[in-house]
């Protein structure tokens, strides 16, 4: 729910996965390929601690990096927002260093007066959208790292801090856009690693046992936890917490399984011994909440959230650490049953075009690290397998002899291959795309940033 009325600008992706639903859903068109075309990497560059890219008005495009210390886990972190050339990628503006904290992947987002709003480690920054100075900046009272916000109707911000190790309890904060200071707080009792989603005034955090519903009062400019929905999923031998929900058909989506140990790729990380589970749960009776395994393996992992698609009654996730991507018919009322699988090391967030069918997801084509626990099964699939491979243009220094990984455009209802490019990167993307203009759309990873487009294959 973008634009007018939902605390965002009137772009069509001002903020990570599309907007406060996690839809990750362009309205612009699919990339539609073509006989005689294919998809290529148009333009890459070497971005160091690159999260995330956002829109606002047509041709402005914004990446969000993060900047760790010596040690990751104790020295101060900084956060860099830069806006780029739509097309070469390069920096046409940057905010320049600015402070986080405790190092993890934050947020930004175009919000509905304009602003450009950044919350990463205990910082939240409002920045001029054109210039990138800092209108306001605020150090959040927690100690501990943030990892984005929510934005309500009426422009509140909504944000929590988190303990990755599953310590702290966190607090929902409420913040005014402009001053960036508290107008409500709410504990939610148990630590909550995975990032909030949210529909109109109600908010959703998966705990790491519980899924919380609290409602943002905005003439009374409270939180109010919702004490007739919740939900108890964290019930398995070996099953780890959840990551972040999708609210799409009116159920809340999650992938649970996700303590891991990502160091560069998300093959055979997995910290919990169990199978990765997509959940789906009813937001009007949270007593209706069906699970289906991704693919049975043990010590599964995830670190993003699933893919929905409610008009063609489908449900994508995956399990990272085995390299498993499965889709399952997802009608209301019905269970969840399987569809198709793919052999595919997706992390990443994923795209979905609903005017061509189209689904984008990561494949890391390289050898799993040694001790992996992942499974030595090979899925059937029901189709052919679809990854969109690109061949990557020549690019001096490090970054240009990569292997990197392929990003793979798939049918959603087939999990046929449409096309496969290869962009070159340090690392696993478990980061933000963004969809493009023109038949488009924008790789991230913590290495490097890409274009990649449809052209002629001549």
């Amino acid at each position: 729910m973008n634009g007018a009325g939902s605390g965002y600008y009137g772009s069509p992706w001002p903020a990570e996965d599309g907007g406060p639903t996690r839809g990750q859903a362009p309205t612009a068109a699919g990339p539609r390929i073509a006989p005689g075309e294919q998809l290529r990497v148009r333009a890459c560059r070497a971005a160091r601690g690159a999260q995330m890219l956002i829109q606002r008005a047509p041709g402005q495009l914004y990446l969000l990096r993060g900047l760790f210390g010596a040690r990751i886990s104790s020295s101060p972190s900084r956060t860099v927002v830069e806006r780029l050339d739509p097309r070469t990628l390069e920096p046409l503006a940057s905010s320049g260093h600015l402070p986080a904290g405790p190092f993890w992947m934050g947020g930004i987002g175009a919000v509905a007066d304009g602003a450009v709003v950044v919350v990463a480690g205990r910082h939240a920054h409002r920045l001029d959208p054109e210039t990138l100075d800092v209108l306001a900046r605020r150090e959040l009272p927690a100690p501990r790292p943030h990892n984005s916000f929510v934005a309500m109707p009426d422009g509140t911000l909504v944000l929590k801090d988190f303990d990755v190790t599953e310590g702290a309890p966190a607090t929902l904060r409420a913040l005014d856009p402009l001053t960036l200071k508290d107008r409500d707080t709410l504990p939610l009792g148990e630590p909550v690693i995975a990032r909030l989603a949210a529909r109109g005034d109600e908010v959703y955090a998966v705990g790491s046992h519980r899924v919380h519903r609290v409602r943002w009062d905005s003439a009374a400019g409270r939180l109010v936890r919702d004490d007739d929905w919740s939900v108890a999923y964290r019930d398995a031998p070996g099953q780890g917490h959840g990551w972040d929900p999708v609210l799409a058909g009116e159920r809340i989506w999650f992938l649970d399984q996700g303590r891991h140990r990502y160091r560069g790729t998300m093959r055979g990380a997995a910290r919990d011994r169990g199978p990765v589970r997509l959940h789906a749960v009813s937001l009007s009776d949270p007593a209706d909440h069906r699970r289906a395994e991704i693919c049975g393996l043990p010590w599964g992992a995830a670190t993003n959230p699933p893919l929905v698609d409610p008009e063609r009654g489908v449900a994508v996730g995956y399990d990272s650490a085995n390299g498993v991507l499965t889709a399952f018919h997802a009608r209301p009322g019905e269970p969840l049953t399987h569809l198709w699988s793919q052999r595919m090391n997706t992390a990443g967030h994923l795209l979905r075009w609903a005017d061509t069918g189209e689904l984008m997801a990561y494949d890391q084509r390289q050898r799993p690290p040694r001790g992996t626990r992942a499974g030595a099964r090979v899925l059937a699939a029901t189709g052919d397998a679809i990854a969109f491979a690109l061949r990557a243009p020549a690019l001096s220094g490090a970054l240009g002899r990569l292997t990197g990984e392929d990003a793979v455009l798939l049918d959603l209802t087939t999990g046929a291959e449409l096309g496969r490019a290869r962009v070159p990167s340090l690392m696993q993307s478990v980061c933000f795309p963004s969809p493009g203009w023109d038949r488009d759309f924008y790789y991230c990873s913590m290495s490097t940033v890409a274009r990649v487009g449809v052209s002629s294959s001549g």
